[in-house]
């Protein structure tokens, strides 16, 4: 029983490092090219509407992907309902994965969304991208 509560506490530590590793390595990214703030950064997935949802990194909406693969821009303070928002730049197992950037580089590109994204950071720099619906990140 000890050698299971020790491994336990050994993942514990180990999960909470893999964490603050992740968040040292996306403040990294944020303090070398700040746009990537308002980029995509979380997506969630609606099983009652085969709905995908991406977020950046305030939580604010961005694009919303139907099932027919079509994307649609969305207000950064529209409302949106879901049960689990994963980090695009995070791999499976908690890490900072640096492949992640790919994949929301791919996002952009698939759907267009540089000019919005541009909008966003624009209002972003004169502080009036609105605050995202049900709150943010620190």
């Amino acid at each position: 029983m000890r050698f299971l509560q020790r491994d336990a506490a050994d993942f514990k530590s180990e999960v909470s490092m893999s964490i603050i590793e992740y968040e040292r390595q996306v403040l990294r990214l944020f303090q070398e090219e700040p746009k990537w703030r308002i980029a995509p950064f979380g997506v969630t997935y609606r099983v009652d509407t085969k709905e995908r949802v991406y977020f950046d990194y305030d939580n604010r909406p961005i694009l919303r992907v139907g099932p027919d693969g079509k994307g649609e821009i969305i207000s950064p303070d529209a409302f949106v309902y879901f049960s689990m928002l994963a980090d695009l730049l995070m791999d499976f197992d908690g890490h900072y994965d640096p492949d992640g950037l790919k994949i929301v580089t791919d996002v952009i590109d698939k759907h267009g969304l540089a000019p919005e994204l541009r909008r966003r950071w624009e209002l972003f720099q004169r502080d009036e991208l609105p605050d995202p619906a049900w709150g943010g990140r620190p």
